[in-house]
């Protein structure tokens, strides 16, 4: 399973594309949004292994725009490249969703943390083509994201230092390039994200995010965007739910017990909202205990056979 650079895009970015191998007339179309920091190295495992259990998809991820490390990429980014925004990257994604679907084909459309958020803008919105017969939500961060243990965190550092997402890209470029050997790196990385050795798509991801000063600016400052803008939008909710109930999309939510990035308040919220709006029969929530929020990096195989 090869990540490889999408050149047909109007912004920089990379997919993941795997056709289906069981011989179907009509496949549905899986489309994986990822979390910050949008890389789809993170994700390599849990999609092949989706798409072990589930051969008569077409499986697509898309990277977030500018989130890359593909090097015909890289070279469509310089420093003076603007941060693109969640409505950008919104847009990003229902551009390339729409190179791949047809006005009928049933799509299966999933997100994970502010990808969530992202794929419930792109349900929603008119210029999406292609049928939603369900949608995924993991470890959503669809509301009120500052009010999180991290987002409260991240916020007061956005405010005190509106341009933290130019200094730390700068910083990282002379630790991780000139002062600490590719290897100590990886070791580190290894060591702090509590990862196996052998997890080598999970360090190599975080080791080219290190080394890789644009593709880092970006993932900062669309972090900064998500603080600002991520907020109690439950009009927009009640919205989507309705438009789900017309169109008969399954709408699924899956939380961890103890993210530190979604509040057990928010988390409640969200859970009561949806009950209260949505059939019994279209809705799934389920609260995982022992998930992190970044489940692709200990919990994929939980994931994958519990839910998929």
């Amino acid at each position: 399973m090869s990540i490889q650079g999408y050149h047909a895009a109007s912004l920089p970015t990379c997919i993941i594309h795997i056709l289906p191998t069981d011989d179907v007339e009509e496949s549905p179309l899986f489309v994986w949004i990822p979390g910050n920091p949008g890389l789809l190295e993170y994700y390599q495992e849990f999609l092949r292994k989706i798409h072990q259990k589930n051969p008569s998809w077409e499986l697509l991820a898309i990277s977030h725009a500018g989130a890359v490390i593909e090097s015909s990429q890289l070279k469509r980014l310089d420093h003076k490249a603007p941060i693109y925004d969640l409505n950008e990257q919104i847009n990003h994604k229902i551009e390339i969703i729409n190179k791949y679907s047809t006005p009928d084909r049933k799509l299966i459309i999933m997100g994970h943390s502010v990808g969530a958020y992202m794929v419930q803008k792109i349900v929603a919105s008119s210029n999406l083509v292609g049928s939603v017969v369900k949608m995924g939500l993991l470890t959503p961060t669809v509301i009120d994201i500052h009010k999180s243990s991290h987002g409260v965190l991240f916020t007061k550092a956005f405010e005190w230092a509106a341009n933290l997402y130019e200094y730390l890209p700068f910083l990282s470029d002379i630790a991780f390039n000139k002062l600490i050997p590719s290897y100590w790196t990886k070791l580190l990385v290894s060591f702090m994200m509590g990862c196996a050795w052998d997890d080598h798509h999970i360090i190599l991801g975080t080791f080219l995010l290190l080394t890789q000063r644009e593709t880092l600016r970006q993932v900062l400052g669309l972090a900064s965007v998500e603080m600002r803008q991520i907020r109690n939008d439950w009009s927009f909710q009640k919205t989507l739910i309705d438009q789900c109930k017309q169109n008969g999309t399954d709408i699924w939510i899956l939380f961890s017990g103890n993210d530190h990035w979604v509040s057990n308040n928010t988390m409640a919220e969200l859970i009561t909202f949806y009950k209260e709006r949505c059939p019994e029969n279209k809705l799934q929530v389920d609260v995982h205990n022992n998930i992190k929020h970044s489940f692709v990096v200990s919990n994929v195989d939980t994931i994958v056979n519990s839910y998929f």
